[in-house]
């Protein structure tokens, strides 16, 4: 187990450097609009859903609930909006900031794996996310806000579909960001935030 969980993480810490990278060489005007930047940037948060299983499993210590919301958001930010905005500057901030934060929980989960983690390395992983997740958060709504003019103007064409079909249901997407998608940030946001803080609080207390 130890060996498929050096192998997930590794392959994770790689893609995460690597969309780091093209951030610094493609900057936010050519971002998203190069395939490989794209390619990566889907693979690795639905390469994420592992995770879920990891925590429902118990091979990560990594909490059920926390875990599957941020998946979720993630996937969902992915496919479900930034296609739909292309040429948004947001894209590349939502890039710098995931990347970022990515580097730095994988490489710790690495070294939770070899049971040595710098103390640095600790205090980063429980420190980063203060300014990146609300500056990764704010940019995923940015995000939605330059994708909502298509996703209105387009529905239902866009993810949506209408009665009459085989299936006998309805589905709008827009109306679906509404309910599920606002209020999910809205009380996702503090709920998350807030559990990211108390575990601060918890692991940083032994470097005392």
């Amino acid at each position: 187990m130890k060996a498929y969980l050096l192998l997930y993480n590794f392959s994770q810490l790689l893609c995460n450097g690597s969309l780091f990278i093209f951030c610094l060489l493609y900057g936010p005007i050519l971002f998203y609009n190069n395939p490989k930047v794209e390619l990566i940037f889907k693979f690795s948060q639905t390469f994420m859903i592992l995770e879920i299983v990891h925590s429902l499993i118990k091979i990560s210590p990594s909490p059920f609930i926390p875990t599957l919301m941020q998946v979720i958001s993630r996937v969902w930010v992915v496919f479900g909006v930034m296609d739909l905005a292309r040429d948004s500057f947001w894209i590349f901030m939502v890039g710098l900031m995931w990347s970022m934060a990515e580097i730095i929980r994988y490489s710790h989960y690495i070294a939770m794996l070899f049971k040595k983690t710098p103390k640095s390395l600790l205090w980063a992983r429980y420190s980063g996310f203060i300014i990146l997740y609300p500056v990764g958060v704010f940019s995923e709504l940015r995000v939605l806000y330059d994708a909502y003019p298509v996703i209105e103007r387009c529905c239902p064409r866009v993810f949506s579909f209408e009665m009459p079909n085989e299936w006998n249901i309805s589905f709008d997407y827009m109306y679906a960001i509404w309910i599920m998608a606002i209020p999910g940030y809205v009380f996702g946001f503090p709920f998350l935030y807030s559990y990211m803080l108390s575990q601060r609080k918890r692991k940083l207390s032994k470097l005392d």
